[in-house]
C-alpha cells in the first residue's frame, strides 16, 4: 500500500519554507499595490460607485502645478536628508576611525539613536525647539543677546522647509556614520601602514585610501537616504501640515490630502503610482551610478 501524499508533499522544501512569508507579502504589499493601480483609473470618493475614467487622472496629474511644486520640495529635501547627513556621517566616521578614538561604540549608539526614535516623537520635539515663543533656539539666542535673530522658523515660507530639513539631517546622519564607520573598519591596516611609510598625512590617506574603498557604503547610504527624502511624510505632517500655504507640501502629503481631505481616491492613487515610479526610476539610476567602479577590490 502506497503511503498517503498530501498536496504539500509535491512542493519543494525550500519553497514550502518561503510560502508563509510570500503569503504575508502578497497580502500586505502586492494586493494593495494592485488595488492602488486599479483605483488610479477611476474617479471615486471612497463611498459612491466608482466611475471608470481611463487615463484622465494621469492626464490631470501632468497639468497639476501643485504636483510639480510638491515634487520640487522633495528634491530640495534631498540636500538635507541625503547630502548633509552623508557628509556629516562620513566626516565623523573618518575621525573616529583614523584617530582610533576610545569609546567608538558609544559614538555609534549616540549618533544612531535618532534613527530608532519615532519620527512623530522627533517632529514634536523639534516643533517645540523651533517654537518662536518658548523654544530652545529662542532661549539660546536670548541668553547670548541675539534674540533679534529669532524667527518663526516653521511659520514663514522661506524658513519652514529648511527647518524641517535640518530635523531630517539630525535624524539621518547617524545612519550614514554607522555605515561609513563599518566601511573604514574593513579596510586593512596594512594599507594605512604603507601610507605612513610613504609619509602620507591623514587627509592624504582619507582621499587616496578611504574614499576609493567606500564605494559600496556610498551606494548604500545614497540609495537609502534618497528614497527616504522622496517618501518623507511624518516630519512634514506633524511639523507644518504642508504649510505655510503649500510651501512645505511634499508628494506623500499631497497624496494623503487628496485621499482623506479632498475625497479623491482615484486621483490620490494616480499620484501614489507616479511617486512609486519616480522613486523606482531615480533610486535605480542612483544605484547604477554607485555601482560604477565597484570592481575596485582590495588586493
Amino acid at each position: 500500500m502506497k503511503p498517503h501524499r498530501s498536496a504539500y508533499d509535491s512542493i519543494p522544501k525550500g519553497l514550502a519554507y518561503l510560502l508563509p512569508g510570500l503569503a504575508v507579502y502578497a497580502l500586505f504589499v502586492l494586493v494593495p499595490v494592485a488595488r492602488t493601480l486599479a483605483f488610479s483609473f477611476f474617479e471615486w470618493d471612497g463611498l459612491s460607485p466608482r466611475t471608470f475614467v481611463g487615463a484622465a487622472n494621469y492626464a490631470e496629474l501632468l497639468r497639476d502645478g501643485r504636483f510639480y511644486g510638491s515634487l520640487s520640495h522633495n528634491l530640495a529635501l534631498v540636500l538635507y536628508l541625503l547630502a548633509l547627513p552623508g557628509a556629516i556621517g562620513l566626516f565623523l566616521a573618518a575621525i573616529v576611525s583614523m584617530k582610533d578614538l576610545r569609546g567608538g561604540k558609544f559614538f555609534e549608539i549616540l549618533f544612531f539613536a535618532p534613527q530608532i526614535l519615532s519620527l512623530v516623537v522627533v517632529s514634536v520635539i523639534w516643533k517645540w525647539i523651533y517654537n518662536p515663543g518658548t523654544g530652545l533656539i529662542v532661549s539660546l539666542l536670548g541668553s547670548v543677546g541675539l534674540e533679534a535673530l529669532a524667527r518663526p522658523w516653521l511659520g514663514e515660507s522661506r524658513y519652514a522647509l529648511g527647518a524641517i530639513g535640518l530635523t531630517g539631517t539630525w535624524v539621518n546622519f547617524g545612519f550614514a556614520f554607522v555605515v561609513f564607520l563599518s566601511g573604514f573598519k574593513r579596510i586593512p591596516d596594512s594599507l594605512y601602514e604603507s601610507a605612513d611609510i610613504d609619509g602620507a598625512g591623514d587627509f592624504r590617506k582619507f582621499v587616496s585610501i578611504g574614499l576609493p574603498l567606500l564605494r559600496k557604503e556610498f551606494g548604500l547610504v545614497a540609495t537609502f537616504l534618497f528614497i527616504s527624502s522622496l517618501k518623507v511624510f511624518d516630519l512634514v505632517y506633524v511639523m507644518t501640515r504642508g504649510g505655510p500655504g503649500n510651501s512645505t507640501e511634499v508628494l506623500s502629503l499631497y497624496v494623503f490630502k487628496n485621499a482623506f481631505q479632498f475625497n479623491r481616491i482615484g486621483y490620490a492613487s494616480a499620484l501614489a503610482v507616479a511617486l512609486a515610479l519616480i522613486i523606482f526610476a531615480l533610486s535605480n539610476a542612483l544605484s547604477l551610478l554607485a555601482r560604477k567602479g565597484e570592481d575596485y577590490e582590495i588586493a
